[in-house]
């Protein structure tokens, strides 16, 4: 067990517990070999299986979507132990990501992609910030055309975290008008996709074993029934 010198206040003794079965499996099954990840510029996909099977990957999540049902401070304790040793903080993005489809996406949805997601059978990624525009959301050129029962994605992403190793991407693109009315959130299954192409690892002064990346998409088909928040009406159209 860890010494309680220092607990926090919201620290009892399940979390800490939890904190002291996180800390030893970094420090045995990732530390090692952070020294190669930083020189190939990310972490293998395949890294976070395991730490998903350990139930570190959302623990937040209810039980029916693969998580424990556990508050969010499980997940912040892995965020902490993670950054405690120096490891790339994949597992952040993949939560608020996560939290994306859980908050507005269907039940057929969640129960499509929170399990994989918890498991670390999937890793999730956002792609918002744009080569022309950064992060000024309201000014993103990336368009998703309604074609029949598929959107047509069409633009370009940079700087996105996991972009290079992810297998699940949000995308956000245009689907109506111009501004942040017109935006949508599509959910992309990246692996053997037509028109999806990832570009460059980017070097950064820090943080070296995170991946970086620029992603392309080139007439993607993406299924209408990937798009988050059309039951609540969050669905943007020309």
């Amino acid at each position: 067990m860890l010494p309680q010198l220092h607990r926090q206040p919201w620290m009892d003794s399940d979390i800490e517990t939890f904190r002291d079965q996180v800390r030893r499996y970094i420090a045995a099954e990732m530390a090692p070999h952070l020294p190669a990840w930083r020189e190939q510029g990310y972490v293998p996909r395949e890294t976070w299986r395991p730490f998903g099977e350990m139930g570190f990957m959302l623990p937040e999540m209810p039980e029916a979507y693969g998580g424990t049902g556990a508050s969010i401070a499980y997940q912040l304790v892995v965020q902490d132990e993670l950054t405690r040793a120096e490891m790339p903080n994949n597992v952040q993005v993949n939560s608020i990501a996560a939290h994306y489809i859980m908050d507005y996406g269907t039940e057929e949805q969640k129960q499509r992609w929170l399990p994989k997601l918890s498991s670390g059978e999937m890793l999730l990624g956002i792609a918002m910030t744009e080569p022309g525009c950064g992060t000024d959301l309201k000014a993103i050129a990336t368009r998703a055309r309604r074609d029949g029962d598929h959107y047509v994605i069409d633009g370009a992403k940079t700087f996105i975290t996991n972009g290079y190793t992810c297998n699940l991407l949000i995308v956000v693109a245009r689907t109506g008008e111009a501004g942040s009315r017109g935006l949508s959130l599509i959910v992309v299954e990246t692996e053997n996709l037509p028109g999806f192409r990832v570009g460059r690892l980017l070097d950064k002064i820090g943080l070296h074993a995170s991946d970086t990346a620029e992603l392309f998409f080139d007439g993607v088909r993406v299924p209408v029934d990937q798009v988050l928040g059309a039951s609540k009406g969050l669905v943007s159209s020309s």
